[in-house]
């Protein structure tokens, strides 16, 4: 069993999808398989700002590896000349959307260039992996039949504790927000919100990776000084996985302002440490989090409606609490890394024609 797993990015980033990506790449080694990953680190230095022949080069990759199933993620604007000639290679492909991109384009214009190439790209694949049903609902809106959509959710780690007793805290309520520093995440909504809360009353820790081509980490900080929040609001930064874990549990409630949100993997981590979450009513985000339930939605880019549902968790100590309660519960029912591997080597299995052993 040979597998070409094409992820190939201009940075190597340490996001949730080349999280997914590797572990599943994990997991379909232990299958048995042997998987050639084309990645920033695995391809020649600088290669990744040439477009034109990292796309060359990808396709001689693959051809000469001759593998029984190509796995495509995040890898568009490389994979041109691999697209142009899949289907005479006789190789079935998998794509996988992890981010609905298009959606994240700052014109229209833009947007719809990426609709367009992204059909054509995917078009490709006998099947077509994605991670909710709101990015099932927008593939198929660009014209890929829903009977080659998977959705298979990613997992979570999910802790070997159970949520600590938040009950007794006293002091500032401690908000997090987990996600990579880019504009679509909206921390700068979320900085915003902060202006009109009441000094001493609470804390922000903004945790997340930095680097990225669209990085926002320098214009965030300059609001926070700009509004005189350093008191209340801090930059922490990208974290290990034991120190992730410690934020979640030491935090009082999750904020989740992104502006699209494909599936939001710490949602739900952060729902496994009991947290209540106040996320935008967007995209994915409202089929994890349940208005009035297990947390607070509300409308994209609102910096007052943020700030409303904040101060109201800050005052409603309660209801903070019975929130965290139930979203500990919803998240029993979520998927953990040990199904999705399962569902989705069966997908890759399937989309090769292998047989997976009893």
């Amino acid at each position: 069993m040979r597998i070409s797993f094409v992820m190939l990015g201009r940075r190597d980033l340490l996001t949730g999808g080349y999280l997914f990506n590797f572990r599943m790449v994990d997991h379909l080694r232990s299958m048995g398989a042997e998987v050639d990953v084309v990645h920033f680190t695995t391809v020649p230095p600088g290669l990744p700002e040439m477009p034109l022949a990292a796309s060359r080069y990808v396709l001689d990759r693959v051809r000469d590896f001759a593998p029984d199933v190509v796995l495509v993620s995040k890898s568009y604007q490389f994979v041109t000349l691999l697209r142009m000639r899949m289907r005479s290679l006789g190789i079935p492909v998998v794509c996988l959307v992890h981010d609905i991109e298009w959606k994240q384009q700052r014109s229209r214009l833009r947007e719809t260039i990426y609709r367009v190439w992204a059909r054509w790209v995917l078009s490709v694949a006998g099947t077509v992996w994605t991670n909710s049903l709101c990015s099932k609902r927008e593939l198929t809106g660009i014209g890929i039949h829903p009977d080659r959509i998977r959705v298979v959710a990613p997992g979570f780690d999910r802790p070997s504790t159970p949520p600590p007793d938040r009950e007794g805290r006293e002091g500032p309520v401690r908000f997090l927000c987990v996600g990579s520093f880019v504009p679509r995440k909206g921390q700068d909504i979320l900085v915003r919100a902060c202006a009109g809360l009441p000094a001493g009353g609470y804390r922000l820790d903004l945790v997340g990776g930095s680097g990225s081509v669209h990085d926002s980490t320098g214009e965030i900080a300059a609001m926070i000084e700009g509004g005189r929040l350093g008191d209340s609001v801090r930059i922490v930064g990208e974290l290990g996985p034991e120190l992730l874990d410690r934020a979640y549990r030491d935090a009082d409630v999750l904020v989740h302002p992104s502006l699209w949100e494909s599936y939001g993997m710490s949602v739900v981590e952060a729902m496994a440490r009991g947290l209540p979450v106040i996320a935008s009513d967007v995209a994915a985000l409202p089929e994890v989090v349940k208005d009035g339930d297990n947390g607070l939605l509300v409308a994209p880019g609102d910096a007052a409606g943020l700030r409303a549902a904040m101060l109201r968790l800050m005052t409603e100590r309660d209801l903070r609490l019975r929130m965290g309660e139930r979203s500990y519960r919803i998240s029993l029912e979520k998927m953990d890394w040990e199904s999705t591997c399962r569902e989705f080597g069966a997908l890759v299995a399937e989309a090769a024609g292998w047989k997976i052993p009893g």
